[in-house]
């Protein structure tokens, strides 16, 4: 909502979009995830839940693009766990 609030309904729409996007192509790849992949999603994962019930600080919303962008990882070489 604060996205919403600040950018505009457009943007916020956007915004889900993407971060939806990110969730809904791990789902689909999840048998072939590996370690690294895994654990961005969940630390991803982890800071959208709690940014719906905490307050919000502005020095944060990177670490969460950040954690999204690694977890949006389609098969490198270097995360393959056998």
């Amino acid at each position: 909502m604060q996205y919403a609030a600040f950018f505009g309904i457009p943007a916020a729409l956007i915004y889900i979009g993407g971060v939806a996007s990110v969730f809904i192509g791990a789902w689909r790849s999840r048998k072939g995830m590996g370690g690294f992949t895994v654990a961005c999603l969940a630390a991803a994962v982890t800071y959208a839940f709690s940014a719906v019930f905490g307050n919000t600080m502005f020095y944060t919303a990177p670490f969460f693009f950040i954690f999204l962008g690694l977890a949006n990882n389609t098969g490198s070489p270097a995360d393959k766990t056998e």
